[in-house]
């Protein structure tokens, strides 16, 4: 490939830093993260704990039903069972019931 003439890299050079200069702080550390191949984390809302790649999101009771429900007229009962068996040891006693009932509609 040919080289660029030294010039036009250092003319290139002086509008990057420019620009850089022009930049609010943090999108300069982004920039440069990324020139160097690194992704950056968007931040997590302050209170909010976000899970780690090997867990799974925990979802409440009402979710899990919905869930449940989808995976059942898809025909994945399998994956609704399992759903279905956390919220019947984790679901206040109204999720818990509903969650009964549709076991019962399943044959389980």
């Amino acid at each position: 490939a040919p080289q660029a003439p030294a010039a036009e890299v250092e003319a290139a050079a002086a509008v990057a830093a420019q620009d850089m200069d022009e930049m609010p702080a943090r999108d300069q550390e982004a920039q440069a993260l990324a020139a160097d191949g690194v992704e950056e984390e968007a931040p997590t809302p302050a209170g909010e704990t976000m899970p780690s790649d090997d867990e799974e999101p925990e979802f409440a009771a009402p979710s899990r039903l919905d869930l449940a429900r989808v995976y059942m007229e898809m025909g994945e009962e399998g994956e609704a069972q399992s759903l279905l068996e956390n919220v019947l040891q984790t679901g206040e006693p109204e999720e818990r019931e509903e969650a009964a009932r549709l076991m019962e509609k399943m044959g389980r």
